[in-house]
């Protein structure tokens, strides 16, 4: 933890934890290529091949973020290159895997020989570039009776690509956002919603939250909201020996979209900000009861039900 106010990553890579992070990553590799590439080929559905990728890189993203963690890694440009790497990995072993997939097509491979193809192609990328160039002058699959090719299949394979790099980052930024004591060399614990109350204009406060005065935040807090669909909330980031806190204020806002579905959108008011513990264990020693949610999907699906019997 750097800085008096607000808490920014150090900076610094536990060399000593480098190599277990790497190894984490190293394995989790070629087990979700090879998950992803069988997936991809035996389901010959181009939406469910774009979700399947979403959903995969996204765990992908979660185990790099997990072992970034498991490394204390708290240099966040390292820890972005890591990821974006990492992802650049990803997609070059599935293709070692999946042009031996292609290739058995014509020839009788066993799935062990495809695995020493595919190293093959990890160790030569000039004939794994050779390959994959083939396979776009003539294409792999159809979609209603179209064959991608040529400029196309390359565009399909770049969106694919952007989607890897796209939904991995998304699953590395649910992991790895966390906070570290330098002085216990553990991550910070996230307590959500210790508090609840009326929506606020964070600018009110601001001046007196930097000063380390948290009285005003204190007593605004012990009022539960009466709009439950729009309110403040406190998150606490707890230290395993208790040492150093930090808090952040969001605005949390609950609507139903075009669909009836409920939706939730969170707006960050003060992020990462130091406060004292006798203050934070205020707030997590004596919560305000929360009131009852109001479902406001309940009410969207009451109400079309009504407008059907309406129209009947």
């Amino acid at each position: 933890m750097t800085g008096d106010i607000y808490y920014k990553h150090s900076g610094k890579i536990n060399l000593l934890l480098l190599p277990l992070t790497l190894l984490l990553i190293g394995i989790s590799v070629p087990i979700l290529s090879i998950v992803y590439i069988y997936l991809i080929y035996y389901i010959p559905f181009i939406y469910l091949n774009f979700l399947i990728t979403g959903i995969i890189s996204v765990f992908f993203g979660f185990c790099v973020g997990s072992a970034a963690q498991i490394g204390h890694i708290r240099n966040t440009f390292f820890a972005t290159a890591l990821v974006l790497l990492a992802c650049i990995l990803l997609k070059y072993v599935e293709w070692c895997i999946y042009v031996p997939i292609v290739l058995a097509e014509s020839e009788s491979y066993t799935f062990l020989e495809r695995l020493i193809v595919s190293a093959f192609f990890f160790l030569h990328p000039s004939e794994l570039f050779e390959y994959i160039k083939e396979i776009n002058v003539f294409g792999i699959w159809s979609f209603l009776g179209f064959t991608p090719t040529g400029v196309i299949l390359w565009i399909v394979w770049a969106v694919e690509f952007a989607i890897i790099i796209l939904a991995g980052w998304f699953g590395f930024l649910g992991t790895y956002i966390s906070l570290y004591c330098e002085d216990e060399k553990k991550w910070l614990k996230k307590i959500e919603g210790v508090r609840e109350f009326e929506q606020i204009n964070i600018e009110d406060y601001r001046a007196d939250l930097e000063r380390g005065n948290f009285d005003k935040l204190l007593l605004i807090s012990e009022t539960p909201p009466a709009d439950t669909s729009n309110f403040t909330r406190i998150d606490i980031y707890e230290p395993p020996e208790k040492s150093q806190y930090f808090m952040t204020i969001i605005q949390v806002r609950f609507g139903v979209n075009g669909k009836g579905k409920e939706v939730t959108n969170i707006t960050d008011l003060l992020r990462y900000i130091a406060v004292e513990k006798y203050t934070a264990e205020k707030l997590m020693r004596e919560p305000v009861a929360k009131p009852a949610r109001f479902n406001y999907a309940e009410v969207a699906d009451f109400n079309d039900d009504a407008n059907d019997e309406s129209t009947d």
